[in-house]
């Protein structure tokens, strides 16, 4: 038998989301987001053919190797792009941000 959950111990208790959003990034794709993929994956040309990377520890484990294949400059630009919204996303409960309740 299921227990009753009031309204009022799901407030109490915080946001009911904190679990879920610490642990899903919510990325919207938009059409000004899509262009600037555009730009940075497929528009520049490529070192080496795009590829899948396989889940072996060795290369998985190591981001080097892993993104290897993509421009230098769409990796970096992708990452000054998203750095914010990650950094954000995992630093949402006040104790991740240092601050008591």
């Amino acid at each position: 038998m299921t227990t009753p959950v009031s309204l009022q111990s799901i407030i109490a208790s915080g946001d009911p989301l904190d679990d879920l959003e610490k642990t899903h990034m919510v990325y919207e794709l938009d059409d000004a987001r899509m262009r600037r993929f555009e730009e940075l994956f497929i528009e520049p040309e490529w070192l080496q053919e795009p590829h899948l990377v396989g889940f072996d520890p060795k290369t998985s484990a190591n981001p080097f190797k892993a993104f290897e294949q993509i421009p230098p400059r769409s990796r970096y630009m992708f990452l000054l792009d998203s750095s914010h919204y990650v950094i954000m996303t995992f630093i949402h409960a006040p104790s991740a941000r240092a601050r008591s309740p």
